[in-house]
């Protein structure tokens, strides 16, 4: 016993000395474990003590250690009533979110302003996000399985549509469906694929709006301005034809006087 106790003291001064344990030439023994002194000194955070605290619930999971999503530097605020998210239980639309700013952030947190909060237990703190840049609508995968479908799957949804041109015609191209991690780069929409949902929630989110054409589709016309704006050009410009008329007339009368 004596033997065993001046071991023990003379590891200890050699921890206190060096700051750590001496080097041996066998395998390493594993951090932590219950036959290495270190476990009841400070050092890295061990596992015992991440375990304590998941318990407590100061880790709840990976959402708590995700940095707050934040758009990025090319976001910018699209055309006023350009772009609207309509929002669907189903086959029944329960709202409909006009995109005012450069961009939406989808997920399961309440306790993050202006999110659009969707509470189903596969959907993560912060699932996804869409923004505005140079005309085009992004799909920015964050957290979670996103899956992006066709409209022309969704006939139901085209009874929503603001726009008639906003909605795709002939037959569906390409994939129906296309499944999103929150590790894949963002995507830009078009008016094929611009549906999409969170994990397995049943609720769906149009994003209705000018998106360009998908591969293999044909563009739609131009998009003509306001009928009542172009009625009143046409009207200026006969106006100021007739004044014209008239400007030139008292001129030829004056040089025959």
């Amino acid at each position: 016993r004596r033997a065993t106790q001046v071991v023990l003291w003379s590891l200890l001064e050699t921890v206190a000395a060096t700051g750590g344990l001496p080097q041996s030439s066998g395998s390493a023994m594993a951090w932590g474990t219950v036959g290495d002194p270190r476990v009841f000194m400070g050092g890295p955070i061990r596992r015992a003590r991440i375990a304590s605290q998941e318990k407590v619930g100061l880790f709840k999971s990976r959402d708590d250690l995700l940095p707050q999503y934040k758009f990025p530097a090319e976001a910018s605020f699209p055309p006023k009533g350009a772009f609207t998210v309509h929002v669907f239980e189903g086959d029944t639309r329960v709202t409909a979110l006009p995109l005012e700013k450069e961009g939406l952030v989808f997920g399961s947190a309440t306790d993050i302003p202006d999110q659009v909060l969707d509470k189903h237990k596969t959907v993560k703190h912060q699932h996804v996000a869409i923004f505005y840049s140079k005309g085009k609508i992004y799909l920015d995968p964050i957290d979670g399985r996103t899956v992006v479908t066709s409209l022309r799957t969704h006939t139901f949804m085209h009874e929503s549509a603001t726009d008639k041109r906003n909605v795709p015609t002939g037959a569906p191209q390409g994939k129906l469906k296309v499944v999103f991690s929150g590790t894949d780069s963002r995507k830009a929409l078009n008016r094929d694929k611009c549906v999409f949902q969170l994990g397995d929630s049943s609720r769906m989110y149009w994003v209705e709006g000018p998106h360009p054409a998908a591969k293999g589709e044909e563009e739609q016309p131009k998009r003509r301005r306001d009928e009542r704006t172009e009625r009143d050009r046409d009207r200026d410009r006969e106006r100021d034809r007739e004044r014209r008329e008239k400007s030139r007339s008292r001129s030829r009368e004056r040089r025959r006087r």
